[in-house]
């Protein structure tokens, strides 16, 4: 695997706390969703739980994306990813896409999972481009998030190496 891209550094618990300060408005809409939980909340929970997770900075070291990834479940061997940004994160689509990019393959990298997934509000059209754009299949879901909104369950497989 690649060096990681410029400015993608490992997760800390202050990323955390600045990140959730600035947090997009349709992240903390969908937090809301889906959670029920503060951005700080979801933020430290989410940085908790995960096995490895990425800050992506300005030029001036400030967080604009986070990223991470849970273990995979034993039983489905998918795992779960989690992708928040702040408001100030459009002004950095390609470097943030790269990130991304390079964060999907380090996570089945340390979780070995067969698949990563998420759910995504179906309102949430930006996010679920962007997870198209990173090659996650979208489908529709039966879950509803905690404000009853529908539920689009994106998943990512593995890509099989070839010899």
């Amino acid at each position: 695997m690649d060096n990681p891209p410029d400015r993608l550094i490992p997760a800390t618990p202050e990323h955390a706390r600045i990140l959730a300060a600035a947090l997009s408005d349709d992240h903390r809409r969908e937090l809301t969703a889906t959670g029920g939980m503060s951005p700080r909340v979801a933020l430290e929970v989410s940085l908790a739980s995960s096995v490895e997770a990425y800050t992506y900075v300005d030029p001036d070291g400030e967080p604009l994306f986070m990223m991470g990834v849970e273990a995979a479940s034993p039983l489905t061997g998918a795992a779960l990813v989690w992708m928040l940004a702040t408001g100030a994160a459009g002004g950095h689509p390609r470097g943030i896409l790269r990130a991304a990019r390079w964060g999907l393959e380090r996570a089945f990298a340390v979780t070995g999972a067969a698949s990563v997934e998420q759910y995504i509000p179906v309102w949430y059209r930006t996010g679920l481009q962007f997870v198209h754009r990173l090659s996650f299949y979208i489908l529709p879901d039966q879950a509803s998030g905690r404000d009853g909104a529908r539920l689009c369950r994106a998943i990512r497989y593995a890509r099989k190496e070839t010899p």
